[in-house]
This record gives C-alpha cells, sequence and structure tokens, in this order.
C-alpha cells in the first residue's frame, strides 16, 4: 500500500482586487494539487480545482472584495491525496487609484532609493515583497518603468530582492 503523499508547504495566500493569489512550495513527485477555499477558517472546504493545477501558484478570481476567504491545497501522487497544507487567508479589496505614495527602498549596499508611485504600484510591490518573503515563487527582482531620457526611449530599475534591507511607504 502506497502512503498518502506529503502535503504541500508555505501556503500564502495575497489579496488583489477581486481575486487572492496563493503560492505554496512544491512536493516531489506531485502529479497535480488541488486548491480549496473555506469561508471560515478550518472549513468546510471547496475544492475551486476538481481537475487539479500542475503549478505552484493559484490566483481565485471568483471573490468579493470585503469578504475573507480561507485556503488549503494538498497534493496528489499516483492518484492519492495528501492532506491539507497550511491554512491561508486574505481578504481582497478594491484598488484605490486616488492618491501616490513615496516609496523610499534602503538597499544593502547603503544606498537609498525613492520612487513616487501610484497606490496600484505600491500595492504591486508590496504583493511581490510579501510573497518572496514567504518563500513563493516569482522574479528575483522587481521592475519599475521610469520616464526616458533622451536619447533612450525606455528606462527601467531593478529592485533585487535579497538585496533590500528596508523599505517603506509615505502616502500623500
Amino acid at each position: 500500500m502506497t502512503p498518502s503523499p506529503p502535503a504541500p508547504t508555505n501556503l500564502s495566500a495575497t489579496a488583489g482586487d477581486a481575486q487572492v493569489n496563493l503560492t505554496w512550495d512544491s512536493v516531489s513527485g506531485a502529479t497535480y494539487y488541488n486548491v480549496y477555499r473555506a469561508m471560515t477558517s478550518g472549513g468546510p472546504y471547496t475544492n475551486l480545482t476538481p481537475n487539479g493545477v500542475t503549478a505552484t501558484a493559484y490566483t481565485d478570481n471568483d471573490v468579493t472584495n470585503g469578504i475573507t476567504y480561507y485556503y488549503v491545497v494538498t497534493a496528489l501522487i499516483d492518484g492519492k491525496e495528501s492532506g491539507n497544507s497550511n491554512e491561508a487567508s486574505a481578504t481582497p479589496q478594491a484598488s484605490s487609484s486616488e492618491g501616490r505614495a513615496i516609496l523610499w527602498v534602503t538597499m544593502a549596499n547603503g544606498s537609498d532609493i525613492d520612487y513616487d508611485l501610484s497606490m496600484t504600484e505600491i500595492q504591486n510591490f508590496i504583493n511581490w515583497y510579501q510573497s518572496k518573503a514567504s518563500g513563493g515563487v516569482g522574479a528575483p527582482f522587481y521592475t519599475f518603468s521610469k520616464n526616458p531620457i533622451s536619447p533612450y526611449t525606455s528606462r527601467m530599475d531593478y529592485l533585487v530582492f535579497n538585496q533590500i534591507v528596508c523599505w517603506k511607504v509615505n502616502q500623500y
């Protein structure tokens, strides 16, 4: 008799505008994963992916802003389903297009960088940073588009996650 596979670990839920982005660590040999959602902590859970997903990320777009959702993920190997991962929760919120903020970032080399950004851009950075800090997948750097300086047609700044010492946001 084949034992059940180990449960996925480090499930993280990040809220967006009418969506929740989930990431988790892979389970060696997993054929696919099932994503479950509940309206209360601890369940009961409903399977959002009856056919499974092969990636270690999933976006739940069937959510309502202002309501907290609770998630767990299971792994399947040879038709056997693991136990539940850790539970993660998120409360989607409408994005605010009003206002701007200064993002101040201190880098490992001691330099301070500031960006004048919309609140949507700030939230995108925060979502990326929180996902990386919790061990999530994704790019090891965050990209900011900046106004080009002649003769260039585009200009990009890249912040490398493991070089960021701290950051803060000052909304105005």
